[in-house]
């Protein structure tokens, strides 16, 4: 090692210590044996269970006489954590959300607005691809992370001017920029306490990370301190003396270490490259970037495992891999004890006796060896006992299919018919095995769910000022295919400041709706147009919640079945809504979001049952499809104060 240039002042050179310390004892953490991982590291642990998924075949043995042995790996186990992930991520789940206003009472409008804001989020974003990866890494892996962010990354670009001259000019990316959901390796992260269970209770946690130097350089080379990075040098810093030296490390070549420190308790969030500080210039200013809507710092980490290992303390999870493995172990014997048996009755072994020797290398087919007359080869009968090497595998698949779920749900054809009462059990036992999985994985939603409302708080409720009309800009943002009343339509929700400061009578709330009701194209049109006033919107507190149960597929036909047989009965009863009743229950299920399309419109309803415009003022109140009707338009006034 050599000294270093990089001498910074003694406020980063004591936090620098204090990281590297902190690092030192996360690492220790992902190293040390665990009883829990059956005395292996979090690293030994990981590594040998994505080999078992992996269906990893050791290498063949080099001894002649033992390389014809067959040393395959039954696919048994990756199989079935294949058939978890796809029953669990057959849909997209979004987290339900709940809105609270400051005098404690719920606006559903509000919620419904964050839940669509949410939902459109996932669908412009990888969020589908980043949960169904994180799934799988649940299952192999003794933990699952997921960090989300809201990156604003600038490009720039060629621009032609009225004057035919092209310059360049920095705008948004708009590919970078934006929330975006990342998968982190288990062992990318440090933490402080093993057997402490919650996240955000973890007094630091340090993401690190191997980038290449260029795409570090493209974001860091305006820093101060980024002309002492080199690709392949890690800056150490000394305890003894305090100065900091240089060491090549053969194992980044061309690349760097990112290690990124966070502090909840303190407040601190610094980046480090290679050992060199990428803070700000005043340590005490490095907050953590994530804030929740009262400006409070939080982790933007979401963990989640298979199962628990113990009742709520230790930090780490037992996968599925690691629960299967014994079976699977067992499993892959009794096969190469069978492959073997069969290889023995196909190719038995020969006994040769007489007075010549037969090398092993003339028997082969087509092969003529002359030998003496009196030369007798005799195959050696071995005791093979075929069926109670089946009935060890029957067994072993039943252990493995009760960890995990039935072949049924995997599409595998059943050796036998099953009853109807069979597949109802099974899909009962599986609703019960995967449901503690599926109450880890809403867990981890409903904590999406909350960073994502940290977020679109944070950014995207404020408001740019347009540099033509001196007018400030807000966000809009489109959802198609949404479902309306039971009708496919698009919404648009638009945050503006027309409402800041105010607050509506009931007269100009009515004003207000009509307006949007006829901006949307009236209340038969594909669009429904919602206006969000940011300040109001910004003082509401959102709670989140997911249902385990949504996590796992229905049975479509058999919710039809039930949804007909449900409206036989409360068709019948005067005490409903029939109206209702027969857009839910019966027009609903059969058309597939375009009820409005076979349901008879009010005018017709009046006609038919003879209704008279003076009749209809008597009534004490109107009818509830048609109060549904007024509310499919303007809805605006309802998210100001």
């Amino acid at each position: 090692m050599q000294l270093s240039e990089y001498v910074p002042p003694k406020e980063v050179s004591d936090l620098t210590a204090r990281v590297k310390q902190d690092y030192q004892q996360g690492y220790n953490i992902l190293h040390n044996v665990f009883e829990e991982f059956n005395d292996m590291s979090l690293i030994d642990r990981m590594n040998t269970d994505q080999k078992l998924f992996n269906v990893h075949i050791p290498e063949a043995s080099q001894d002649p006489q033992e390389n014809w042995r067959w040393n395959g790996v039954r696919p048994t186990t990756r199989n079935k954590i294949i058939s978890i992930v796809a029953h669990l991520t057959y849909q997209i789940i979004f987290p339900n959300v709940f809105a609270q206003n400051p005098d404690d009472e719920e606006d559903k409008l509000a919620g419904e607005v964050m839940r669509d804001l949410i939902e459109w989020h996932i669908r412009n974003s990888d969020y589908e691809l980043s949960f169904l990866y994180a799934v799988i890494a649940a299952c192999v892996n003794p933990v699952s992370y997921l960090q989300v962010e809201f990156s604003e990354a600038m490009q720039t670009i060629k621009k032609r001017y009225d004057n035919g001259e092209i310059g360049t000019e920095e705008v948004i990316d708009e590919v970078l920029s934006g929330l975006h959901l990342y998968n982190v390796p288990a062992d990318e992260i440090l933490i402080s306490n093993a057997y402490q269970f919650d996240l955000q209770k973890q007094r630091f946690i340090i993401r690190r990370k191997v980038v290449h130097y260029d795409e570090l350089e493209a974001k860091y080379k305006k820093h101060k301190n980024w002309d002492f990075v080199r690709p392949g040098v890690r800056v150490i810093f000394s305890e003894v003396d305090g100065l900091f030296y240089e060491s090549e490390d053969d194992t980044l070549q061309d690349q760097c270490e990112k290690v990124v420190y966070y502090n909840r308790l303190e407040d601190l969030e610094v980046c480090f490259i290679n050992g060199v500080y990428f803070g700000e210039e005043n340590v005490n200013a490095n907050r953590i970037k994530h804030r929740t809507p009262s400006d409070r710092p939080r982790y933007n980490l979401i963990k989640f495992g298979y199962e628990p290992v113990d009742a709520k303390r230790f930090y780490f999870y037992k996968s599925a891999v690691h629960k299967l493995a014994s079976d699977q172990d067992l499993i892959d014997k009794m096969w190469r004890l069978l492959v073997d048996a069969a290889v023995l009755e196909v190719r038995k072994p020969l006994i040769s006796s007489g007075d010549d020797f037969i090398e092993k290398s003339v028997i082969y087919p087509g092969g003529i060896t002359n030998v003496a007359s009196d030369t007798e080869i005799t195959p050696i009968e071995t005791m093979s006992n075929f069926e109670a090497g089946f009935n060890i595998l029957s067994s072993l698949e039943q252990s493995v299919a009760a960890s995990s779920q039935d072949e049924i749900r995997q599409g595998v054809r059943s050796e036998r018919d099953r009853t109807a009462y069979e597949i109802s059990r099974i899909e009962q036992n599986a609703m019960i095995q995967l449901g503690l999985f599926g109450k880890m994985l809403a867990a981890a939603i409903k904590q999406l769910g909350e960073i994502m409302i940290d977020l679109i708080i944070t950014h995207q409720t404020v408001g740019e000022l347009s540099e033509i009309s001196d007018e400030m800009k807000y966000p809009a943002f489109l959802l198609t295919e949404k479902d309306v009343e039971g009708n496919k339509k698009s919404k648009k929700i638009k945050f503006t400041d027309k409402f800041l400061g105010k607050s509506l009578t009931e007269e100009e709330q009515k004003k207000e709706s009509y307006r949007i009701l006829e901006e949307q194209g009236g209340r038969e049109s594909d669009m429904r147009l919602i206006e969000v006033n940011p300040e109001y919107f910004v003082k509401l507190k959102f709670k989140v919640s997911v249902s385990a149960d949504a996590l796992l597929p229905r049975n479509e036909q058999l919710e039809k079945i039930m949804k007909m047989d449900a409206y036989d009965r409360m068709i019948q009863n005067p005490l409903v809504d029939q109206d209702a009743v027969t857009r839910d229950f019966l027009v609903g299920p059969l058309s597939k979001g375009k009820t409005d399309k076979y349901m008879a419109k009010k005018e017709e309803i009046e006609r038919m049952i003879g209704l008279t415009q003076q009749q209809k003022g008597k009534q004490a109140g109107k009818p509830a499809s048609e109060a549904r009707q007024l509310m499919s338009g303007g809805v605006a006034p309802a998210l100001t104060p």
